[in-house]
């Protein structure tokens, strides 16, 4: 019967679910996994509890910290407001629609740029107002 690879494995696991951006004991794990300083027992250890956390992920998915796919961000259709793009994927347009109620929450730590986001947001609404002066259904 063929050995299973517990370093590969482990090190997917972290890859694929963004262990080590998302919390600092994985954080600390990967570097050990990829200078080989943790040997294949320790690894088959270490695989089962981060197959629990991809699963608690899978469970519970936090957006903050993962982009949502397109169909997420677009179930309701894309933006009619664009203000830019996700960094990490710039093919997902940010943005705003009228359609339906609206609530914003802008929070974060010092130097986040919620100021940046405000204003960014509020010039795009007034360029698209401009845009459809004329057109008071929009």
């Amino acid at each position: 019967m063929p050995s299973k690879d517990y370093k590969s494995a482990l090190r997917q696991v972290i890859a694929q679910y963004h262990l080590d951006e998302k919390y600092p004991y994985w954080r600390r794990v990967a570097p050990l996994l990829e200078r080989g300083a943790l040997s294949e027992h320790v690894c088959k250890v270490l695989l089962q509890k981060a197959e629990k956390a991809a699963q608690d992920q899978e469970d519970y998915p936090d957006y903050l910290h993962r982009l949502p796919t397109a169909e997420q961000l677009y179930a309701t259709g894309e933006p009619q407001v664009r203000l830019g793009t996700a960094l990490e994927d710039p093919s997902l347009v940010i943005g705003v629609r009228f359609d339906r109620p609206l609530h914003i929450v802008v929070a974060g730590c010092t130097g986040f740029g919620k100021t940046t986001l405000v204003r960014v947001l509020l010039r795009a609404v007034h360029e698209y107002n401009q845009c459809f002066v004329k057109d008071p259904s929009r």
